[in-house]
């Protein structure tokens, strides 16, 4: 019998950033992913389109399989020959009852490896500010349960878990604590812990979402009974929880906490997240825009023979750079053909995604438009001189027409194309009516315009329009802005720069400096 392998990898806590390479590795490359509730779902982005993802966790009101079952599917997977990722949040060997699904692979004799994870037991307390050991506080750790085995929740388990760390004098750290939190708390005092021990409870750690209450022990039941105490959480209990207050630098990230609604093409997610997530926001992704590939790419090809013909080649964009440069080097170029040939982008992101293929550009304007691009070359004589503009489909006339009137002969060859994607009406209205956007952001006119009819045509009432009055709006340039302008929508943030990293630098000084606090 063809016999697969599982792994049973860690996934870390709530931020996807804290997985590790060999983790990350395990979920690109596996046939099937068993996943539970406590990982962040944007890591299932990187399985294989063809990968069979199973939910296997455990939610209040939601179906899910007992561990008995789960430990049969992954038992089932491996005999059919699949890689078989089982995927759990933190790491699997910390209340995560990887042992026991271990223990099961190996009575069937199957295949495994362990890929640990970074605990929430360590990760959460370090992004509130909360060093567990600290040379003046405390020299050793406990990780305890906040509840038994399975459904045995009985005072007397619970009592049994406290007397292991009835005369510890180290940090305590606490996982699953919620169902128990009252009993934990007077539980220890009854054992004769201090009441004025300081404690933190922390909930959603290492997500924007996090929240961290701090108090002593005594006090802190009616401290999270007013702010209402939701899973996951963890506590911590302990004197290094007083070093939070010089120590806490998560949630004064400058997004903190912030919903930011991103509208750019799948393709560039992957650096705006980047950027707002090392801001602290949580990134909403709704593509207003989809790049597909042209038809046929007998015209570029048939241009890139005859490259040496051309005088300059302008790129207006990233993905005319991209699409550009893989045909060339499909065709057998090599770029010292490129020699002898100058080259325009329209702006310092295409520029930069230029250098990527190790080469520069001779003329970047400062302002990133077809406008100014005209203005930079019109001190060029380009009477008589031959441009070659691979671009988008649906890219507008003026800047052909312009440097035709200049004297110039101008090919263009359409790369690619801008299209509306397909987008699910009801998933849309789930999105306005449960998040609170802070921010939306546009990248491009084109995004606009299909934002703007994705969210009309959806049933919403005056939702969408409530976000675009009471959320910040974002304009990555000059034209983006006016074709909003152009809608009667204003826009609250512009970039001088129009770069991913300027547009971010600049979002946060806006909300620092306007102190934003949007309620809707």
């Amino acid at each position: 019998m063809n016999r697969g392998k599982v792994f049973i990898v860690g996934a870390g806590p709530g931020d996807p950033m804290l997985i590790t390479l060999k983790a990350m590795e395990s979920i690109r490359s596996a046939d099937v992913i068993f996943y539970d509730n406590l990982i962040n779902k944007k890591l299932l982005d990187y399985a294989r389109e063809d990968a069979e993802l199973v939910y296997s966790g455990k939610e209040a009101g939601r179906h899910s399989l007992k561990q008995d079952e789960i430990n049969e599917l992954i038992i089932k997977k491996a005999k059919e020959g699949k890689k078989t990722v089982r995927l759990k949040g933190g790491d699997p060997f910390i209340f995560g009852r990887g042992g026991e699904e271990v223990s099961a692979l190996v009575r069937k004799n199957i295949p495994f490896e362990i890929i640990p994870g970074i605990s929430s037991a360590m990760a959460v307390p370090a992004y509130a500010g909360i060093p567990l050991t600290h040379r003046d506080y405390a020299s050793s750790v406990a990780i305890i349960s906040g509840h038994g085995k399975g459904s045995d929740n009985s005072d007397s388990s619970l009592k049994k878990i406290l007397e292991e760390v009835r005369n510890f004098t180290g940090t305590i750290v606490i996982l699953m604590p919620v169902r128990n939190i009252k009993k934990i708390f007077t539980g220890l005092i009854k054992q004769g812990r201090d009441p004025e021990t300081p404690v933190a409870v922390i909930m959603s750690g290492t997500t924007p979402f996090q929240k961290t209450l701090t108090g002593t022990l005594g006090e802190i039941l009616s401290k999270t009974g007013k702010s209402g105490l939701t899973s996951p959480a963890i506590v911590v209990i302990g004197e290094v929880v007083t070093l939070r207050k010089s120590l806490d630098w998560y949630e004064r990230k400058p997004l903190f906490g912030k919903k930011v609604l991103v509208t750019s093409p799948r393709s560039s997610l992957l650096e705006i997240n980047r950027y707002l997530t090392h801001a602290g926001s949580e990134v909403i992704e709704l593509p207003a825009i989809k790049v597909s590939p042209v038809k046929s790419y007998e015209g570029i090809d048939k241009e890139i023979e005859r490259i040496e013909k051309y005088h300059w080649i302008i790129f207006t964009s990233k993905n005319g750079v991209d699409i550009f440069m893989k045909r060339f080097a499909a065709k057998g170029r090599d770029i010292r053909e490129l020699k002898g040939i100058r080259i325009c982008t329209i702006g310092e992101r295409t520029a930069e995604r230029l250098r990527n293929y190790n080469i520069n550009a001779d003329l970047v304007p400062e302002k990133y438009t077809s406008e100014a691009i005209i203005e930079g070359l019109k001190k060029i004589d380009l009477k008589g001189k031959r441009i070659l503009l691979p671009r988008s489909q649906n890219g507008g006339k003026a800047l052909p027409e312009k440097l035709k009137k200049m004297g110039a002969n101008v090919c263009e060859i359409a790369t690619y194309k801008i299209q509306s994607p397909k987008y699910d009406k009801n998933k849309i209205k789930k999105l306005f009516r449960e998040n609170k956007i802070d921010c939306i952001i546009f990248t491009s006119s084109s995004a606009v315009k299909n934002f703007l009819k994705m969210v009309s045509d959806i049933p919403c009432g005056n939702g969408w329009k409530k976000y675009l009055k009471q959320a910040k709006i974002c304009a990555i340039g000059i034209v983006t802005s006016k074709t909003l302008r152009g809608f009667g929508i204003k826009t609250d943030i512009m970039p001088e720069e129009y770069t991913i990293r300027r547009m971010v630098e600049e979002m946060e000084s806006y909300f620092k400096n306007q102190n934003v606090n949007i309620k809707m």
